[in-house]
């Protein structure tokens, strides 16, 4: 018989976080609860003290809180890259689907997702492979075809065309906007879109392609 499959639960309600948990025990031996967290600081200190094969995270935490799902799973994959992560979220719209996809996820799912389904994504990463809705492609696809940026990568965009740090962006717009702050990963996250979308090489500076697409904007 196999091993049961460790998991680290991350959903900052914890009515919510109960009954997940209490959903996936009900799977015989099939998993292992190895802890619990309700943000993504928890969540990092719990993944170093128990290392899970899976970590199954919400999207948002707490009102005011800087970090996401988002940003845990891409330091997550900086600090445990052998870590599995199944992003479930409410949010219906692609581009947290995108999101979670461009970070690293291993897995999305909508929270109407039903029990076996969620069993299902979480036996598919531990054994290596994706689970992602059938709609990715077409979204990856559409992405490329027609690229353009988002309400937030508009937002940063003449931050990163005056060529200041991530962690300085991050704090130009958490000082604009006090009660929505980002963190430098979410910046970082929205970099890394830029570039896929207008395929420009991964190291070389974002400075000149922001100018120029502003300036094109001007006109």
């Amino acid at each position: 018989m196999s091993k049961p499959i460790k998991l680290l639960v991350v959903e900052d309600h914890p009515s919510t976080r109960f009954g997940m948990i209490a959903m996936l025990s009900a799977f015989d031996d099939q998993f292992a609860i190895a802890g619990e967290a309700a943000n993504g600081e928890e969540a990092l200190q719990k993944v170093a003290a128990t290392q899970p094969d899976v970590v199954l995270t919400d999207l948002h935490f707490a009102p005011h809180d800087p970090t996401d799902g988002i940003d845990l799973i891409g330091t997550l994959r900086e600090r445990h890259p052998k870590v599995r992560i199944v992003l479930i979220t409410a949010e219906t719209d692609d581009k947290f689907m995108l999101l979670a996809h461009d970070k690293g996820a291993d897995a999305f799912l909508w929270k109407h997702a039903g029990a076996v389904e969620i069993a299902k994504a979480i036996e598919a990463v531990a054994s290596g492979f994706t689970h992602f809705p059938s709609g990715l492609r077409q979204a990856l696809d559409k992405r490329n075809s027609d690229p353009h940026l988002t309400e937030r990568e508009s937002q940063l965009l003449p931050l990163i065309a005056r060529g200041l740090t991530s962690k300085l962006v991050a704090a130009e717009i958490s000082k604009e906007d006090p009660e929505n702050p980002i963190t430098w990963r979410t910046v970082d996250v929205n970099r890394g879109n830029i570039r896929r979308k207008f395929n420009l090489p991964p190291k070389k500076s974002l400075v000149p392609f922001a100018v120029e697409y502003l300036a094109k904007m001007r006109k």
